[in-house]
């Protein structure tokens, strides 16, 4: 039905939907059209198929010349050629290995297939994610040196460890343990682990791409 040539190769195409819900009974058309967009080649017979299918119907004459009594072939030419040209897609495809071009819920979609829509969207979803929990990890360390230095400062007002846990709200202990700096583990610049961005200890200390924090303790 078609010819297309092997040295066709697509390389990491946009994941999402390229063929969405509301083309209904269109939609393999649209899917042929896509892959052509690709390289996948239309031969005589399919065109005339997809203009008998996609025309006005019915057409007087019908662009097949059928004459019949009953509807002509070009449906069944042209969803055979639907499926043709998905298997086509996949095959001349070059992305992720978990990548694959896949209909779900009447859609055409390049990406993750889980057996339901809107699957190009769960790596997007995970990088937000990481990128929301690495901001609260940052947050969070900023937010320790914060209070530190404000229990500092309280101290340095003259007030005790048992006021300063009362305003805090944390133990006595823990204001000790604070002030003390007995926090050994964070950056004294951002606050995070030193295990995520110091590559060894020493004066000559390197942090790695993460950061350009410095390698001294809390002091």
């Amino acid at each position: 039905m078609t010819t297309t040539s092997e040295k066709v190769t697509i390389v990491n195409p946009d994941p999402g939907c390229y063929v969405e819900g509301w083309w209904g009974q269109y939609a393999p058309v649209h899917a042929i059209e896509q892959a052509e967009s690709f390289g996948y080649v239309i031969d005589p017979e399919l065109q005339t198929a997809l203009d008998c299918y996609a025309g006005p119907y019915p057409q007087e004459p019908a662009p097949c010349d059928y004459t019949g009594p009953y509807t002509c072939s070009c449906t069944d030419i042209v969803v055979e050629a639907s499926d043709d040209a998905t298997e086509w897609l996949n095959e001349h495809t070059m992305g992720p290995r978990w990548y694959s071009w896949h209909w779900a819920d009447g859609e055409l979609f390049y990406g993750i297939d889980t057996g339901d829509g809107d699957t190009y969207h769960l790596e997007e979803i995970a990088k937000d994610l990481q990128d929301e929990y690495d901001k609260a990890q940052h947050d969070a360390g900023m937010a320790r040196i914060m209070r530190r230095n404000y229990m500092q400062d309280l101290r340095d007002a003259g007030l005790d460890t048992t006021d300063i846990a009362q305003i805090i709200g944390i133990s006595r202990q823990r204001v000790e343990q604070i002030l003390a700096h007995r926090t050994p583990d964070l950056c004294h610049d951002c606050g995070q682990p030193l295990a995520d961005h110091i590559v060894n200890a020493g004066p000559n200390a390197t942090p790695t791409p993460r950061g350009e924090c410095h390698t001294s303790l809390i002091d």
